[in-house]
């Protein structure tokens, strides 16, 4: 097995290189998705060392002792420069409103549910019968030792060393190497044993005088009151801030009348980090509190992954669309709940960058193969219906919800808290739908380390070609443009603009001033971009790298034509310029974004 392991141990990171000549542009997307043919190239990747040199912790520990005064000038000459442009967009100006509309797009006030006998709820038997079925199936499941599913797993996935996050990897390859079958068969059998407690499944018997059965009301009340809306999690300065930004585009900018529920934890609510007045003047905002309590450690103050997963199945809408407070959308997205795509299994999910290991203890946990064709999860934005499949939805998501309590444990196998929204699908045995094309990098022209993108942005699109005949999608278009056979964008994810200036990333000249101007420069995608259940691979060359630079640059390219030295723009990737890409639709996000409190650090 010494073999195995090395194919997927974790290499060194990304080496630091001259800068090349300035990206070649091209803003023809239909050009570049027409035509394009796949060969059977082997991908040539190595891994190569880094020659990064850091700035030590003791001069970053002087600087900050004794610059105390330069670094209070700085915070002041960081802050987001005013606008001192006109306030145009491509956003038609009879889209953009002064105040909120006061009815849902479905036809009740905000903030008020259907009857209940409009809503379909699961029949409590029938669910109980099937999730029983399902959980002692996952329960049965032989896990297996770590030498016998690698071999395995590296005979579906032979590539995956070259396309996982290594940081990921890393950090974790120890511990999946060395964690017992008894271990993980504890951490599902927990997870299981809490889904079973919710339902009321009993899991000595499938007779159905085992299970508990609950009043009507109860039982209907576990899978939200029938509405549609958004759930966001935040509340501390820096999400309050963001927060506010993105509720400002969706009411003001772009009219989604959508109820929202913003959850937080009970400490944090009081002031929603100085934000909570200008939010609560939006109509349909419900503030909800936590229950997990806040952690310490890596996953810990900073990051609060671990309430997204209660959010979402605690809220009291039935359907779900959850956004980090860091994504923007780019137009109005309640038409993703009358999707096709959507309505399928229930359950959308948007991809990373990344693949998750052959040597990941989750195929040991779940009975699973890897999937070459198969992305991890960007949980920035979810989708989900709780309601479908009789409940079944529901229940992954308090598995979800489950393994992120227990996220000590679970954060091993996701990284943080996204794959989680795979992982609970794949315990019962659920399909989940993938958005059809990979994501492309949002960002800016820069020169650093061979490349001459910077991407901070996680540019995520719709589910559908047809959203462009959507009339909030036409208006935004040249009426030349001929469209393509690819949804439009549809997320703006900014999730590492906050990486980008604060005073430590200042201190060690590691901290970039985005305003008005010089955020929303460029697209960065893969050519094609089809991530789904594809046999020929076309995204198998593609990789991704995340480089210290202004605070934190991430690119995407191919690695048959790049050497990991040179050549980041070459081959079957494009960089487009944001304003032109697809027919002009978002030459106006810039504006609009800053105009609507945006925030960069």
């Amino acid at each position: 097995m010494a073999d195995c392991k090395k194919l997927v141990q974790p290499g060194p990171g990304p080496p630091f290189y001259p800068p090349l000549r300035p990206v070649d542009t091209r803003d023809d997307t239909t050009n570049l998705m027409r035509g394009f043919q796949q060969d059977d190239v082997t991908p040539r990747w190595a891994d190569r060392s880094s020659s990064s040199s850091t700035t030590s912790n003791k001069k970053v520990a002087y600087c900050v002792a004794s610059c105390g005064f330069v670094g209070l000038l700085y915070l002041f000459a960081s802050t987001p420069r005013p606008s001192t442009s006109s306030k145009t967009y491509s956003y038609p100006p009879f889209r953009i409103s002064t105040s909120t509309p006061s009815a849902s797009s479905h036809g009740f006030p905000l903030n008020t549910p259907p009857p209940p006998s409009e809503v379909a709820y699961p029949t409590q038997t029938k669910t109980q019968q099937e999730l029983y079925s399902r959980l002692d199936t996952a329960l049965a499941l032989p896990i297996k030792s770590y030498d016998e599913s690698l071999s395995e797993q590296l005979e579906y996935c032979p590539l995956f060393k070259e396309q996982t996050n290594p940081d990921q990897v890393r950090d974790n390859f120890e511990w999946y190497t060395t964690v017992s079958e008894q271990e993980l068969e504890d951490a599902r059998a927990k997870v299981v044993s809490r889904v079973a407690k919710v339902f009321g499944v009993g899991l000595g018997d499938s007779r159905i005088r085992d299970h508990t059965t609950r009043s009507t009301k109860d039982w209907n009340s576990l899978f939200g009151d029938g509405r549609r809306g958004i759930v966001y999690t935040g509340g501390n300065a820096d999400t309050g801030k963001r927060l506010l930004n993105s509720l400002t585009v969706l009411r003001n900018y772009l009219n989604c009348t959508l109820p929202v529920e913003i959850w937080a934890f009970e400490d944090e609510l009081r002031t929603l980090g100085g934000q909570r007045d200008a939010i609560e003047k939006f109509e349909g905002i419900t503030l909800r509190a936590a229950t997990r309590r806040q952690q310490e450690g890596r996953w810990g103050w900073d990051k609060q992954f671990q309430i997204k997963g209660e959010a979402i199945a605690n809220s009291a809408f039935s359907e779900v669309l959850y956004l980090d407070s860091d994504n923007v959308p780019a137009r109005d997205p309640t038409f993703l709940f009358d999707s096709p795509v959507y309505k399928e299994n229930g359950i959308v999910l948007w991809p990373d960058f990344a693949k998750d290991s052959p040597a990941n203890p989750i195929w040991r946990l779940t009975g699973r193969n890897c999937d070459p064709s198969e992305w991890q999860a960007e949980s920035g934005q979810v989708l989900v219906n709780k309601l479908a499949r009789e409940g079944l939805n529901l229940a992954a998501l308090i598995a979800i919800e489950t393994m992120q309590r227990e996220h000590k444990f679970w954060f091993k196998l996701s990284g943080g808290d996204k794959d989680t929204f795979r992982y609970g699908f794949f315990l019962l045995d659920l399909p989940y739908t993938p958005v059809p094309h990979y994501l492309s990098a949002g960002g800016s022209a820069a020169s650093y380390n061979g490349h001459t993108f910077c991407g901070h942005t996680m540019l995520q699109y719709g589910l559908s070609p047809e959203e462009w005949s959507l009339p909030e999608v036409q208006r935004l278009v040249d009426p030349e443009y001929e469209i393509p056979d690819h949804a439009p964008p549809l997320f703006v994810h900014a999730n590492l603009l906050k990486h980008s200036g604060g005073f430590l990333n200042w201190i060690t000249g590691n901290s970039y001033d985005y305003h008005r101007g010089n955020t929303f420069q460029q697209i960065k995608l893969a050519i094609p971009d089809h991530a789904q259940n594809s046999t020929s691979l076309l995204l198998r060359d593609i990789r991704y790298t995340l480089v210290r630079y202004r605070g934190h640059c991430t690119d995407i390219f191919d690695s048959r034509e790049s050497d990991g030295l040179t050549g980041f723009e070459q081959g079957r990737v494009s960089v487009l310029e944001w304003k032109s890409a697809w027919g002009g639709m978002m030459s106006g996000f810039e504006d609009m974004f800053f105009d609507a409190h945006g925030v960069t650090a």
